[in-house]
């Protein structure tokens, strides 16, 4: 399907679906409905399968994954993200990345990319920049997030990014550029401010730099000889009246608060939009209490967040993100207190769902999985 409007689905139909899953879950515990589906129909309810056809590395660490997708994946919109899942030594995972690939991409109609820099002891990412992983298959959601272009261009666009925070914003600009070469102009005064530790490790410089219509601002550690810095000055020296732009940010989160502080102090906040791929949570917590798990009949004791604690005790829900955005390990807390450590607002209502890898449990609490 390649309409890219939401579908608004009848609450009743929702709320019948959502029942009869349940109810489907007891009885096929402790595997899914949807597997057993699955196995009976693979093409229409089996999970969305894409290849590696080719690797590209940037640097050391660094490469773009071209992925083709089966033909259920669809058309994502510039600036979202998929979850993908591979298979690790016996152990299925499953991570986030941006498509940096533009939705009117230059490869096969089917294909997307995705940018993946590696990082230290992690379980996956080193997999995913090996050039063994060419030929490799692995799952996919559908294309996720809402960091994505207003469907009409502002006047102007402000882009800030920090290293591989640029990856959803590539995707954006890729496809200004597509709409630049068709129509001879992207449609909007667009500036781009990246911070990078190097030239050398600056993605996508070249191709950027071939974009006319671009005005690129490159900040490096290398260059300065120091780590870079942003405040509203420093902001204000590259667009003088930052806060009459639509701004995209996406990069480490120190870098994301200078840039909310900026925009905080131009009483703009409204005009920025914040992609972040790290939890705005430290993971520290106080929570307390015993959590039970209520279909596997496990329990626990444990201040963590609640994703950690059913994988602590065997469990294998699923994750995504883990931290709160994708959506994808979401589940059913049937009775207890929790905190979502995103905005510590506390819930005690039963049979409503919540991210267990951004919630914990401030008392006893009992989870349908």
């Amino acid at each position: 399907m390649d309409s890219l409007e939401p579908v608004i689905a009848d609450p009743f139909v929702v709320s019948l679906r959502t029942a009869l899953g349940r109810a489907l879950g007891w009885l096929t515990y402790p595997r899914k409905p949807e597997e057993y589906l699955a196995a009976l129909a693979p093409r229409h309810f089996g999970p969305i399968r894409a290849e590696v056809v080719a690797l590209e590395p940037h640097f050391d660490g660094c490469a773009t994954l071209v992925l083709r997708t089966d033909r259920r994946f669809g058309k994502h919109r510039a600036g979202q993200f998929v979850s993908l899942t591979i298979e690790i030594d016996g152990v299925r995972r499953t991570r986030c990345f941006s498509i940096s690939s533009a939705p009117e991409g230059t490869r096969g109609p089917r294909d997307i990319e995705l940018t993946i820099k590696s990082t230290a002891r992690g379980a996956v990412t080193p997999r995913l920049v090996d050039p063994s992983i060419v030929g490799t298959t692995v799952e996919l959601s559908p294309p996720m997030g809402s960091f994505v272009l207003d469907a009409e261009l502002p006047p102007r666009l402000l882009f800030i990014t920090g290293g591989s925070g640029i990856t959803p914003v590539i995707s954006m600009l890729r496809s200004l550029d597509r709409k630049a070469i068709r129509e001879g102009a992207p449609g909007a005064k667009v500036t781009l401010l990246h911070f990078a530790r190097s030239e050398r490790e600056a993605l996508f410089l070249e191709e950027l730099r071939q974009m006319p219509w671009l005005d690129l601002h490159l900040v490096t550690e290398e260059a300065l000889g120091r780590a870079p810095s942003l405040d509203e000055a420093s902001l204000a020296a590259v667009v003088a009246d930052f806060e009459d732009t639509r701004a995209y940010a996406c990069g480490p989160a120190p870098l994301l608060r200078a840039i909310e502080r900026a925009f905080a102090s131009r009483r703009a906040s409204d005009a920025l939009t914040i992609e972040r791929f790290q939890s705005a949570f430290d993971g520290r917590s106080e929570g307390t209490g015993t959590v039970r798990f209520a279909r596997s009949n496990k329990t626990a004791n444990d201040s963590r967040t609640l994703l950690v604690v059913a994988e602590e005790q065997g469990l294998e829900p699923k994750s995504g993100c883990r931290m709160g955005i994708c959506g994808t390990c979401h589940c059913k807390k049937l009775s207890g207190a929790t905190r979502d450590l995103r905005t510590g607002e506390v819930s005690t209502e039963a049979n409503v769902d919540i991210a267990l890898c951004s919630t914990v449990a401030i008392g006893d609490v009992s989870i349908d999985l």
